[in-house]
């Protein structure tokens, strides 16, 4: 395994974008895999211990919701679908601000907000979840990130649906 140790002049970059437009080396994020462990959570006691209903199917958006990272549609998508069991679980953001009002008033009893939550609580609502949606738009800064979430989720062995933008479709290629 090679490690690369920056530089005080080096340019470190998380994507193709950043790397073309600035130069410099592109690292991705790290994740702790000890930490980030499906093999440390039974998913039926996560569910009772988060509050969550042991029937429900949850995609997890995890994250500040913004209008960029797509998240109406993925709203919309599964009103369209309409089943009563499938849920959206948002584990993050204020949710007193009004974009995640507007997200709640469009998306009603199919979002589980869960508000804002330590990052060490991350592996446990990844084992509560059946999959994890980046639906983010294509827009100049989605272009230019590559959400770290991304790698914990694969590391926690979750079913990944995104948007193909920035790095992702590099990164999820032949992952399932």
């Amino acid at each position: 395994m090679e490690v690369f140790i920056p530089m005080a002049d080096d340019k470190i970059v998380v994507s193709d974008y950043l790397k073309n437009k600035f130069g410099g080396k592109k690292i991705y994020h790290g994740v702790d895999v000890n930490f980030f462990n499906p093999s440390n959570y039974d998913k039926r006691k996560v569910k009772q211990e988060l509050g969550l209903n042991q029937d429900y199917k949850y995609i997890l958006f995890s994250g500040l919701p913004r209008e960029h990272k797509g998240i109406e549609e993925l709203i919309k998508a599964v009103l369209n679908i309409n089943h009563e069991d499938l849920k959206i679980l948002i584990v993050g953001g204020d949710i007193h601000h009004k974009y995640y009002k507007k997200l709640l008033s469009i998306g009603g009893g199919f979002i589980k907000a869960v508000g804002p939550r330590p990052h060490s609580e991350m592996p446990s609502f990844l084992a509560a979840s059946d999959m994890v949606v980046l639906p983010q738009r294509k827009t100049l800064f989605a272009k230019a990130q590559v959400p770290a979430k991304v790698f914990e989720a694969m590391a926690m062995g979750k079913p990944i649906i995104s948007t193909s933008i920035s790095d992702l479709p590099e990164i999820l290629d032949r992952c399932g």
